[in-house]
């Protein structure tokens, strides 16, 4: 019975002890992430706030900040990555309290840039739209629109193509026209011989 007791002291004593290092884990990796946020690294204040909260913090300001700043975080490298639609969608999800804090500029600034990127994406689809459809003039008329400086690089390579698509099919449509035209003269001009 002593021995049971004995063993029952030391796993509770172990248990305490690992509790008290995971606290203490949670503690400098909450202290840490603070720092890493303030300083605007936000990937590692993520790992750091996931780290204190995987080892127990139950700080919700913690819990807020690791939030906030993965999904920032993510965002951003979707937005990188052109992924325009995935990045409006993880930067919409992100909580309103980010405006207490110091990231609120660029989360802000972030989001616009991702608008903007999905507004041009609708652009450039309306202009292939129209050019599967052949509205050449709806589709020059639709791609004058889109200014050039919200453009990313691979943005401005398929804009440019349909632009050289467009430029190639009313170049083709004038010399139809102009094929017609001279035709039209043509005969014209053997009506009036026979007569």
């Amino acid at each position: 019975m002593k021995k049971k007791l004995v063993t029952l002291a030391s796993a509770f004593a172990c248990t305490a002890m690992l509790c008290s290092c995971g606290q203490d884990i949670a503690k400098e990796a909450a202290q840490k992430g603070k720092s890493y946020f303030d300083s605007g690294d936000y990937e590692t204040a993520a790992k750091a706030f996931g780290l204190a909260i995987d080892n127990g913090s139950s700080d919700e300001e913690i819990k807020n900040l690791y939030d906030i700043t993965l999904k920032y975080y993510q965002a951003n490298k979707e937005y990188g990555k052109n992924n325009y639609e995935t990045a409006e969608k993880i930067i919409e999800s992100i909580d309103a309290n980010y405006e207490n804090y110091g990231i609120k500029d660029k989360i802000v600034t972030l989001k616009s840039d991702i608008l903007k990127a999905v507004e041009t994406e609708k652009n450039l689809k309306d202009v292939s739209d129209k050019l599967s459809a052949g509205d050449y003039a709806g589709a020059e008329t639709a791609a004058e629109k889109i200014s050039v400086s919200d453009l990313s690089q691979a943005q401005v390579e398929e804009l440019n193509g349909y632009k050289t698509n467009i430029s190639s099919q009313k170049a083709a449509e004038q010399e139809r026209i102009e094929k017609e035209k001279q035709a039209a003269e043509e005969a014209k001009k053997q009506a009036e011989q026979k007569a």
